[in-house]
């Protein structure tokens, strides 16, 4: 299942980026050199913190299908009012 939400919000808090790289750490250039195709792999984690100030600076329009699944596992729906 997927479900999809948009929206808009001024961003809060920005988290600092994980990388995989130690001093002396080669294992990622062993595996640029030696591995066809990943001359590019990352050194930085894909998984990104950020906080956004929801509901005071922003606003989300959730789908069909994702307000389905709220009421099929019985979870709050966000206020109409907003």
């Amino acid at each position: 299942m997927q479900y999809l939400v948009l929206g808009c919000a001024l961003l809060k808090a920005k988290g600092e980026p994980h990388y995989f790289r130690s001093p002396g750490d080669k294992i990622i250039d062993d595996i640029r050199k030696n591995r066809k195709g990943s001359q590019n792999f990352p050194e930085m984690g894909w998984s990104l913190r950020y906080t956004l100030d929801l509901p005071e600076s922003g606003f989300l329009l959730l789908t069909m299908n994702t307000l389905n699944w709220l009421n099929l596992n019985n979870l709050k729906r966000p206020p109409k009012d907003r």
